[in-house]
C-alpha cells in the first residue's frame, strides 16, 4: 500500500514540473492578474503534492532512519579511550582529545628510584689510544720533550662507528699428493659457501632486521645495507634473503607453535592486512615467552580450524570479545580481556549516561588491585569471603543495569524491536560471559587483559603504516614466520641480529616455553 503511495506522490511531481512552464508563460502574455492566479494555483499544487509525499514514507522507513542516525552518532563519539579504535584515529579525527583509562600513579615522569640506567661506561681496552701532552711548560715556557717525566692525569673516551669496509674471505680448495700411492685428495668447502661469489651471514642478517624487524621498504633497504656494508645489494637479493630465512624456520616455527600449545595460559587476537590488495588476517599466538604468527584469509572459525590450535588446546585461552574464540567444541576455557571492557563501559557512562556503567568499571579496577596486593603479599588466591564480596557487587551492578536498560519490546505489528543500545548489548555480555570476565580474580595465573597479543600484532600496524600491504602471499608469509622468531627470540632475551646471525649459519636459536628464574 505504502509503494502505492509513493508512486502516485512521484507521478504527481512529475506532472507539476511538466506544467509549470508552459502555464507561466501563458498567464504572463494575459497579464498580472493571470499571473497571480497561476502562482496561487501552482502555490496549493505544490502543497498537495509535499503532502502526499510525506504520507507516503512510512513508519518503517521513519523507525529505520531513526537507528541509522544513531547509530552514526554513536560511531562518532567513539574513539580509542571508549572503544577498540586504535589511537591513530583520533589523530585523523581531531574532534577531542581522547582521555586515558590509567589513573595518576602519583609518580613523577621518567625513570623511577632503582631503575637501572643506561649509559656508556669506560672501556678497559681501547683500540686507539691517543696521548695529548703539553709541549712547553706552562710556568717558565722550557720546551717539553718525549723524554720529560709524564704521567696520565685524566681520560676521556670516544665510541664511535667503524667506517664500512667490505670483509671479503677467501675459501681455497686444497689438493694434496699422497707419498705413498701418489693420488691427490681434496679438500670441501664449509657448509654454506655454495657460490663463487656470495654474501655472507652478516650482510644477510642485517638485510632481513631491516625489512622484517624494522618493516624498511625494500628500496630504503637495499639503499641503507650498500651504505653500511659498502657492498651492492638489490631488493631482489633482499627478497631472497627473506625466502631463505623463512624456510630456514619451518622446524622452529613448528616448534614455537607446540610450546605455546602446551603452556597453560595462552594469548590470541587478529588484525587486517592487507595481501594482493585483499584483505587478510594476521592471527597471533603468543605467550611472555614466545609468539607465533599466521595470516589467513579468514578471521574466524574458519581460519581457527585450519591453523589447528584452539580445536585442540585445553588451557585458558585470553582473547577479546569475538564470539568466535567462544565455540562450544573447543576444549579450553577462556578469559576476556578486561581492558576492552572498562573501554566498552567508558562509552556507555559517558555518552548514555548510564550510571552503573562507572560502577562497574570502579569494580573491575578494585579487583585488579585486589589480585596485585595479594600477589605482592605472596598469596596465590584471594580468600573466599573477599571473592563472595565481589561476586555479590557483581550481581548487583547486573541488576542495577536491568532496571536501567530492560531489555528492548517489540516496536509493534509492524517492525521488528527497538535498537539495542551499547549498553544493552554490554550488560548482556556481562551476565553471559560472566565467568570469563572474572577468571582473572579465580585465578592469579590469568592476567587482566589481553596486552601480550595486542602488543605482538601492533607491529602490523607499523608495518603497513611504512611499507603497506603484501604484493604475494609468499610474502606475507615470509614475513609472519621471520616475525614469530624475531619476537620469541626478544622475549627470551636474544639479540635480533645474532639469531638471524646463527639462521643463515644453519643454526637457530632454540626456543623455550618459560625463562628459569
Amino acid at each position: 500500500m505504502e509503494s502505492g503511495k509513493q508512486e502516485r506522490a512521484a507521478k504527481a511531481w512529475e506532472e507539476l514540473q511538466a506544467s509549470l512552464e508552459p502555464e507561466v508563460r501563458r498567464a504572463y502574455l494575459i497579464g498580472p492578474g493571470a499571473v497571480v492566479s497561476v502562482v496561487r494555483t501552482l502555490f496549493e499544487r505544490c502543497l498537495a503534492v509535499t503532502m502526499t509525499m510525506a504520507e507516503a514514507i512510512t513508519e518503517d522507513q521513519v523507525a529505520s532512519l531513526e537507528r541509522r542516525i544513531r547509530s552514526l552518532e554513536a560511531a562518532r563519539k567513539k574513539d580509542s579511550h571508549n572503544s577498540s579504535k586504535p589511537p591513530s584515529s583520533d589523530v585523523v579525527r581531531g574532534l577531542r582529545r581522547p582521555k586515558s583509562l590509567r589513573g595518576k600513579s602519583g609518580k613523577r615522569p621518567g625513570g623511577q628510584p632503582g631503575h637501572p640506567g643506561r649509559t656508556l661506561e669506560m672501556s678497559e681496552v681501547p683500540d686507539v689510544i691517543l696521548p695529548h701532552s703539553a709541549t712547553h711548560c706552562t710556568s717558565c715556557g722550557r720546551a717539553l720533550t718525549e723524554n720529560t717525566a709524564s704521567e696520565v692525569v685524566d681520560r676521556r673516551q670516544v665510541f664511535d662507528m667503524v667506517p664500512a669496509r667490505p670483509l671479503v674471505t677467501e675459501h681455497r680448495l686444497i689438493a694434496r699428493k699422497c707419498e705413498a700411492c701418489g693420488a691427490y685428495s681434496t679438500g670441501s668447502f664449509p657448509e654454506g659457501v655454495e657460490a663463487s661469489v656470495q654474501y655472507g651471514s652478516e650482510v644477510l642478517a642485517f638485510s632481513v632486521y631491516l625489512t622484517a624487524g624494522q618493516f624498511i621498504p625494500l628500496k630504503r633497504a637495499s639503499e641503507l645495507v650498500g651504505i653500511v656494508s659498502g657492498l651492492p645489494v638489490s631488493q631482489a637479493t633482499l627478497l631472497g634473503a627473506e625466502r631463505r630465512a623463512a624456510e630456514g624456520l619451518e622446524e622452529t616455527e613448528r616448534e614455537i607453535f607446540g610450546l605455546i600449545h602446551q603452556s597453560a595460559i595462552s594469548h590470541m587476537d587478529e588484525t587486517g592486512c592487507f595481501v594482493e590488495q585483499k584483505l587478510n588476517y594476521l592471527h597471533d599466538l603468543s605467550t611472555p615467552f614466545l609468539s607465533h604468527y599466521t595470516v589467513h584469509p579468514k578471521r574466524g572459525r574458519g581460519a581457527f580450524e585450519e591453523i589447528g590450535f584452539l580445536p585442540t588446546y585445553e588451557g585458558v585461552a585470553v582473547h577479546d570479545g569475538c564470539e568466535s574464540y567462544t565455540d562450544a567444541r573447543y576444549p579450553c576455557d577462556h578469559s576476556l580481556c578486561c581492558a576492552h571492557l572498562l573501554r566498552d563501559a567508558t562509552f556507555v557512562e559517558e555518552e548514555e549516561k548510564m550510571e552503573w556503567a562507572g560502577k562497574f568499571k570502579r569494580l573491575l579496577r578494585a579487583m585488579k588491585k585486589a589480585k596485585e596486593r595479594a600477589i605482592e603479599q605472596g598469596r596465590t588466591s584471594l580468600d573466599q569471603r573477599a571473592l563472595a564480596r565481589y561476586e555479590r557487587r557483581y550481581t548487583a551492578l547486573l541488576e542495577e543495569g536491568d532496571l536501567a536498560e530492560p531489555p528492548p519490546a517489540p516496536a509493534g505489528k509492524r517492525g521488528g524491536p527497538r535498537p539495542r543500545t551499547a549498553g544493552r548489548n554490554l550488560l548482556e555480555r556481562l551476565g553471559k560471559q560472566r565467568v570469563m570476565v572474572t577468571r582473572f580474580l579465580h585465578d592469579f595465573r590469568v592476567p587482566f587483559d589481553n596486552s601480550e597479543a595486542e602488543r605482538d600484532l601492533r607491529m602490523m600496524k607499523l608495518r603497513q603504516k611504512i611499507s603497506g600491504g603484501f604484493r604475494t602471499k609468499d610474502g606475507a608469509r615470509h614475513f609472519a614466520t621471520i616475525r614469530g622468531y624475531l619476537n620469541t627470540a626478544r622475549k627470551q632475551g636474544h639479540s635480533p641480529l645474532d639469531v638471524l646471525r646463527d639462521l643463515f649459519l644453519g643454526h637457530p636459536f632454540q626456543p623455550v616455553i618459560a625463562l628459569p628464574e
